[in-house]
């Protein structure tokens, strides 16, 4: 008996010394560059994959200066993408953007399709923040759960 209590102890030890990191729908997530773009600040992205209502789910990113400052921002391309059991059911493909700001924002809604198995959104796309100090680019894909 002393031996399961101190494996069950020693186990919630190990467990609690291992952070799981987790992203729920509806959440932001954001990447920055390592060097500063120009002056103090340093280009970022962000994307997210939110279901606002029953029907719809909406794809959403942007990029920005932080702290922010007037420098070209945007993306060279975006793209919002419905998959159902890992194949694309549907996709909207969105232009590139570079518009002199501290930060600029895009959006689609999309209509959710009939899918009998995991249905995934997911937001592609390049940032692109030009800096005099640094050009920062930066490719990535979000994908979230849609239930």
């Amino acid at each position: 008996m002393k031996t399961r209590i101190f494996s069950l102890t020693l186990l919630i030890i190990i467990i609690s010394l291992f952070p799981v990191q987790t992203t729920f729908a509806g959440s932001w997530t954001t990447w920055c560059s390592g060097l500063k773009v120009q002056g103090n600040s340093y280009g970022c992205g962000g994307k997210r994959v939110s279901k606002p209502s029953s029907s719809l789910w909406l794809a959403e990113i942007s990029s920005y200066t932080s702290p922010g400052i007037t420098i070209p921002v945007g993306w060279t391309y975006w793209t919002s993408r419905e998959r159902c059991n890992g194949a694309i059911s549907q996709q909207v493909v969105h232009g590139g953007r570079s518009v002199s700001t501290s930060y600029t924002y895009d959006y689609q809604y999309m209509t959710i399709l009939p899918c009998s198995s995991t249905r995934t959104g997911q937001v592609l796309g390049k940032h692109e923040v030009k800096g005099n100090l640094f050009v920062w680019r930066y490719d990535w894909t979000q994908s979230e759960t849609i239930p």
